[in-house]
């Protein structure tokens, strides 16, 4: 079950928050394309890969991999040692455990699990000793898609809301007090900027239409908000974006494009995070990526099938920065 995709049978407008979107324009066109580089990272028989996230330094991997439906775990991997490395579990226990993200240290994975009933974020050191911590709890409120601030202090989360227009609503937990702060913001997937200053998510800005759109949204150090900024908005033939993921430097995004809420998927696309012209850096329609993160090791690590391989896969841009400028050329380098 991927649920992060599940369509979403509600709708809040945006109109709802007490601030003013600004809509980032096209920017001129971009760089002729230049091919990179695909290669695979983690392979297995066992079960289905999905929400790959690394390391600040790099060096690890954390992922989910459902055996069976309804069953999924964490497991790390360092990413210089071969794509059948050996990996570790993350205290495992029945139920769903999905959608990892390191501490910025390092230390801990923050996760989101089932195996205590509602979708609730927990904790586990990234090495795989010591218990499991649970970091936010409701019985019926489901809380989920945690993402660390680079400082440490704080979560970002999306968090259920029953009845209404649009099911979600981006949370931050400050993790030293145990404060909660809506944030009066519609949305999913959140991810905290490298730099602190900001959250980027989806957001569908339709109530009745189920596209999705990638925003940001400024967040000061006392959890206060500032603008919001529409990035990416649904395309012409259908196609909305979803699960937003920042680049190392802070100046690009990465993210997927779907039809609706359920999929199918489109490809791997970037973007300014200042606005422009979404650039697209995978093309084959013989491929099927469901989820991705884009690596503090500088790589766009992809979840799905690639070359008739069910894997996790990592894509390097040419110039080894994240001024990605790709198109149906990348093609050519598979």
């Amino acid at each position: 079950m991927r649920h992060w995709f599940t369509p979403l049978t509600t709708g809040l407008l945006l109109t709802a928050c007490t601030k003013e979107v600004v809509v980032l324009k096209d920017a001129p066109p971009p760089p002729p394309p230049q091919p990179g580089r695909w290669a695979d990272v983690v392979h297995t028989a066992r079960g289905e890969l999905a929400d790959p996230a690394t390391s600040v330094d790099g060096v690890h991997m954390v992922y989910s991999e459902q055996q069976q439906p309804g069953e999924s775990a964490l497991y790390v991997q360092r990413l210089d040692r071969g794509r059948d490395a050996a990996r570790v579990a993350l205290a495992p226990a029945p139920g769903e455990d999905r959608m990892p993200t390191y501490g910025p240290n390092g230390t801990w994975v923050y996760f989101s699990s089932n195996r205590w009933g509602s979708w609730d974020i927990l904790r586990t050191r990234a090495d795989g000793t010591g218990p499991v911590e649970q970091v936010t709890h409701d019985d019926v409120i489901d809380e989920f898609e945690p993402s660390i601030s680079p400082d440490g202090e704080w979560m970002a989360y999306a968090r259920s809301v029953p009845g209404s227009t649009d099911g979600y609503r981006i949370w931050i937990r400050n993790l030293v007090d145990g404060r909660d702060i809506d944030l009066q913001t519609p949305g999913r997937h959140p991810a905290w900027d490298p730099a602190g200053n900001r959250i980027a998510f989806q957001h569908r800005p339709q109530a009745d239409g189920p596209l999705w759109s990638i925003f940001t949204l400024e967040v000061d150090t006392l959890g206060r908000t500032g603008a919001l900024a529409q990035v990416v908005a649904p395309t012409d033939d259908g196609y909305g974006a979803i699960a937003p993921s920042w680049s190392p430097d802070g100046l690009n995004l990465a993210f997927l494009r779907a039809r609706n809420a359920g999929g199918p998927l489109s490809g791997i696309w970037t973007v300014a995070a200042e606005g422009g012209r979404p650039v697209e850096i995978h093309v084959d329609q013989a491929d099927s990526f469901w989820s991705m993160a884009w690596g503090f090791d500088q790589r766009i690590h992809a979840a799905g099938r690639r070359a008739g391989e069910a894997g996790l896969h990592a894509f390097s841009e040419p110039q080894g920065n994240s001024s990605i400028t790709l198109g149906k050329d990348a093609e050519a380098s598979k």
